[in-house]
């Protein structure tokens, strides 16, 4: 149950301990959903109902919570407030996270090839176009979504008569692709800006504790 993932406005809800009503529970800080299930019947966390705005109502709505057998039933006030991934798993809304250096592409202008539209076609769609004669990269994009071990075929097979490649295909050693994703709880946007916002507090924080030490 703990684990359903809770729409959250991160623009206008706070952690309890940091709001303004002192942590006794207010709309700014907690949200209380009411559960009334009778048997036989799963329940499941779209049965989980906001009490007011109904904007906060669950959006994953088919989580299995628990089966009800034949005259058992389930009358739940459940209490949502916000936490820290550090204290415990259901706070943390990313849930899938990877990353891969940024690819890099490199087109030999000076090896002749007869039939461009074949050395285009063994490319993602939208990476190249043919103008005046020449391969000419577009967008590098969809690259960025291809396992590594793809490249190898486009170079090996991307060269002219004499072996020379047309397109050459690396990486960035400084530049990287960073891919995640979340619960749903926020998107992964929110969650980027939350995160980067809360890391800079953080040094700022470093900052002033060792500007704040005496000289020796």
């Amino acid at each position: 149950l703990s684990m359903v993932p809770i729409p959250t406005d991160l623009e206008n809800f706070t952690f309890r301990d940091q709001c303004e009503c002192g942590g006794s529970g207010c709309p700014h800080c907690t949200i209380i959903y009411v559960l009334n299930k009778k048997g036989p019947c799963t329940v499941y966390s779209g049965d989980l109902q906001p009490l007011g705005d109904m904007s906060l109502k669950i959006k994953e709505e088919l989580i299995p919570i628990v089966k009800l057998k034949e005259k058992q039933a389930l009358l739940i006030y459940a209490t949502a407030v916000m936490g820290r991934g550090k204290e415990h798993a259901k706070w943390q809304p990313v849930t899938v996270c990877g990353y891969m250096n940024y690819p890099k592409v490199t087109v030999h202008d000076d090896v002749e090839v007869e039939d461009l539209e074949a050395v285009k076609a063994l490319f993602p769609e939208g990476v190249f176009e043919i103008e005046n004669g020449k391969l000419v990269m577009k967008d590098i994009i969809p690259l960025e979504k291809k396992d590594p071990t793809y490249y190898d075929l486009p170079v090996l097979e991307s060269v002219d008569d004499s072996g020379r490649k047309i397109v050459e295909l690396g990486y960035e050693d400084n530049k990287f692709v960073f891919n995640f994703e979340t619960d749903g709880s926020i998107t992964a946007k929110e969650a980027l800006k939350y995160a980067l916002n809360h890391l800079q507090e953080k040094f700022e924080a470093i900052r002033d504790d060792i500007s704040g030490l005496d000289e020796t």
